[in-house]
This record gives C-alpha cells, sequence and structure tokens, in this order.
C-alpha cells in the first residue's frame, strides 16, 4: 500500500497532524471577542520599531545628518542607578513644564546609529553644562559620531571622554534599516521606538508632577 501522507498538507515530517496549515485571516468563523476592522480617516495602523536609547558598544555607523536637538528629563530617584530618561515635547518646555524640574532637565543633541547587527540607536547627548557652556564630553562624541558617519567605528569611554576606533575590517560589515527609520521618513520613528511610554506630552503629567513634588 502506498503511503501518501507525504503529500498530506495536513500532516508534517513527522506524520502526525500539529503541521497543519494556517487558514488566512478572515477565512475562518469570526469569534464575537475579536475586534472589527480599523476604520481611521487619513491614517492606519503605524509601523514600530524598538530603538535602543544609548551609543552602540559594538562597531556601528552614524548619520549625524539626521541629527535633532531635544529636551530631556532625567527622573530617576536619588537612590536609583543609571539614568531615567524622558523626552519632553516642545510644547511642554514652551508652556512651562520644566517650571521647578529644570535642574533634571537638558538639552540634548539626538543622533539616529545604528550596529553590525543592524539594531537601530538613538544617542541623545547633553549638549550644555548647567552654565550653559557647550562641554567637552559633548565634543568628543560628535568626533566619534562623525568617525562613525564615514566607516565603522567602536565608540567607547576614554579617559577624557569618548574615543573611537576603526573596525579591522570594514568592508565585510553591513547594516539594513528598517523601512520607518530610512532617510526620508520621520525622526518621529526614532523617538517613539526609542522612549515608548516615556514620552512628556503634558504639563499636568504624573510623572511630571512627581517631579515636582505635586504627586
Amino acid at each position: 500500500m502506498t503511503d501518501t501522507s507525504k503529500n498530506d498538507p495536513q500532516m508534517n515530517s513527522r506524520g502526525n497532524g500539529s503541521g497543519a496549515l494556517i487558514p488566512d485571516p478572515g477565512h475562518e468563523p469570526r469569534s464575537k471577542y475579536a475586534a472589527s476592522k480599523l476604520h481611521i480617516t487619513g491614517g492606519g495602523i503605524r509601523k514600530f520599531t524598538n530603538v535602543i536609547p544609548n551609543y552602540p558598544r559594538e562597531y556601528c555607523r552614524a548619520f549625524p545628518e539626521r541629527m535633532q536637538e531635544a529636551w530631556m528629563l532625567d527622573l530617576r530617584a536619588a537612590n536609583e542607578l543609571g539614568k531615567k530618561l524622558y523626552t519632553v515635547l516642545p510644547e511642554v518646555v514652551e508652556a512651562g513644564g520644566l517650571e521647578g524640574v529644570m535642574h533634571k532637565a537638558f538639552l540634548a543633541a539626538c543622533v539616529p546609529m545604528i550596529d553590525r547587527d543592524s539594531h537601530p540607536h538613538l544617542w541623545c547627548m547633553r549638549m550644555l553644562d548647567r552654565d550653559g557652556n557647550q562641554t567637552e564630553i559633548y565634543d568628543s562624541a560628535m568626533r566619534a559620531v562623525e568617525a562613525a558617519a564615514k566607516d565603522w567605528y567602536r565608540i567607547f569611554w576614554g579617559v577624557r571622554g569618548y574615543d573611537f576606533e576603526r573596525a579591522p575590517n570594514p568592508e565585510a560589515m553591513s547594516y539594513r534599516l528598517p523601512e520607518n527609520l530610512k532617510p526620508g521618513t520621520s525622526m518621529d520613528n526614532w523617538f517613539e521606538g526609542a522612549f515608548p511610554g516615556k514620552m512628556i506630552s503634558s504639563t499636568d503629567q504624573a510623572e511630571l508632577k512627581r517631579a515636582r513634588g505635586e504627586a
């Protein structure tokens, strides 16, 4: 008797039925719990790409031509290690939203980057010290960014700021940017990917009120 199970699309390579084909969405009876199709005037579902909010530790490339300046707020508690960064929308700053928390805020230059594994990064660097002077650390960071704009470099913390070294075999490296992060797309996608749930969009936002001691 001829075994035809290998030609049966409901059978997998082991001969059991767990390899059944998945039906196309919409071809199965709808559950009463299933969401209805979206009807959004002038829009639709926006693609989200996770972006790492720091500089790459691996060899990387930088895109300083897409650099944006943004207000950042470090809301870490006194007993917490590391930064707890939020980005503050311009309209909140213009409405006086940083009043009472200015000591926790800083203006940052945010540079899109990508590492050798094609993981996108958004490096937001403090530009000025508390007296309004450009910092040496920022200068060293921008020298590293400018180098990584031309070739593959690894960026690391040195003795007096950021240092960088060229990859020994840059010809063997490449990257692929997600479609929604490519040049010509909105930089909103980089910020939204880097700070999901960490955007101050209102002067009455809970995180901002706690930082002021109002909640």
